[in-house]
């Protein structure tokens, strides 16, 4: 069993919870910097358990994957307006669909295109996004806290 850490720097660290629990000190698995600021949001894809998402400042959205720790991936160009991201879920159906919430938005990736598929806003920006779930069943239906 894993741990992650997301930093106010911009880290992302993985530990081994089983070593942590016994007191070990190479519960380290990975740290990361690539964020540029702090990370928010972090979500395991569930189909593909080495691909952890991040999302930070700046509209900074990474995949990475956790077996071959590289460069990672990015789900296509940075979200403008340039924001925070706050929340970041991928779907439980379709395991190239990633949500991710910025304070006015939320936008959902098709990570086979590269691309924003949707994108839910209001024209006055009242709208305040928090925290993005997918229906665990239906692919289609996605649950934004405001």
């Amino acid at each position: 069993s894993s741990g992650i850490n997301a930093e106010y720097r911009g880290m992302i660290s993985m530990y081994d919870a089983n070593k942590l629990i016994k007191g070990e000190e190479n519960a380290l698995v990975f740290s990361k910097d690539k964020h540029t600021g702090p990370v928010s949001a972090l979500d395991f894809n569930p189909f593909q358990s080495n691909l952890l998402a991040s999302g930070g400042s700046e509209s900074e959205l990474y995949i990475w994957d956790v077996n071959k720790l590289g460069t990672p991936m990015t789900p296509g160009a940075k979200s403008q307006p340039l924001d925070d991201v706050r929340c970041v879920a991928w779907n439980r159906q379709v395991q190239h669909i990633l949500a991710s919430t910025f304070s006015s938005r939320c936008v959902v990736w098709d990570l086979r295109k590269n691309d924003p598929i949707i994108k839910v806003s209001d024209s006055t920006s009242r709208m305040r996004c928090k925290v993005v779930a997918w229906h665990p069943d239906v692919a289609t239906q996605l649950c934004i806290a405001r």
